[in-house]
């Protein structure tokens, strides 16, 4: 039982003293904290009818998924040791003509297809991209190949009917 109680003071300054090295960065070989980045992503619609945008957000490997709506604005943050990516899901109907990136030069923003892609190079970096939709003209609708098909036969049939007709006409005159 001596020997037991001469053991646990010494397991518990190895605890503090652990304690004491991972938690404070003005020891020596303490890791620093990581600085964050931010990023907004602005969506703007024409027209505005109240359409939402899907995003995923990736952050390194971590899948977010978010919508907006004209003039709506999503902030992201990330450590520098995480590389950002943010694409937009293009609803049918919509086409994204442009997508437009500011930074304070602590934050590189690559503009890639339908998103971008944002690296923290430095403390406190920050930035914003417009991501700028518009509503593509709809088509005038068309028959499809198999509507052209049975429009055909459907004619076909009324001509057969009609020739019929004719055929007993002449034979009952």
């Amino acid at each position: 039982m001596k020997g037991t109680m001469g053991l646990l003071p010494g397991i518990a300054i190895l605890v503090i003293i652990t304690c004491s090295y991972i938690i404070s960065p003005g020891i020596a070989g303490a890791q620093p904290p990581i600085e964050d980045c931010v990023v907004g992503i602005i969506k703007l619609a024409t027209p505005d009818d109240g359409t939402e945008f899907t995003f995923l957000s990736d952050e390194g490997g971590v899948v977010t998924e978010f919508n907006l709506i004209h003039q709506d604005e999503q902030t992201i943050g990330f450590p520098r040791t995480v590389v950002l990516e943010v694409v937009e899901v293009v609803p049918d109907n919509w086409e994204l003509v442009n997508i437009e990136c500011n930074d304070n030069g602590n934050v590189n923003i690559t503009i890639i297809e339908n998103g971008i892609v944002a690296v923290c190079v430095g403390p406190e970096g920050s930035g914003s991209c417009v991501f700028e939709n518009v509503l593509r003209e709809r088509p005038i609708p068309t028959l499809s190949e198999w509507g052209m098909i049975a429009a055909a036969a459907g004619l076909a049939l009324v001509g057969v009917f009609f020739a019929t007709r004719r055929k007993r006409a002449v034979v009952n005159s």
